[in-house]
């Protein structure tokens, strides 16, 4: 029991320690955090707005019942569709690693 009230009563002194903020200044940080919470809410708003739009884009370039006759049956098989994607990336890895 003694050692918990030693503890308590050393937290009770480092509490007057504290410096603590005058009001004005209190008020002006939370505007701070607040302006900056507003804005990086924002900033990921418009991110994932523009992530919806790209893979919009996608999806139209690529559709998923195509009218060619690759598959056969008038379809795109995966295979077919990602090709041209490894291809561009294994050239634009293969041009770094020069």
């Amino acid at each position: 029991m003694r050692k918990i009230r030693n503890y308590f009563k050393g937290v009770g002194q480092e509490v007057r320690r504290i410096r603590w903020p005058k009001k004005k200044q209190l008020w002006s940080s939370v505007a701070v955090v607040c302006v900056i919470t507003i804005f990086a809410g924002l900033a990921i708003y418009f991110e994932d707005w523009l992530t919806i739009q790209v893979m919009k884009g996608f999806e139209d370039a690529f559709p998923s019942s195509a009218s060619s006759s690759a598959g056969g049956n008038g379809s795109i098989t995966p295979a077919a569709a990602i090709k041209p994607a490894l291809t561009i990336i294994a050239n634009y890895i293969g041009g770094l690693i020069k």
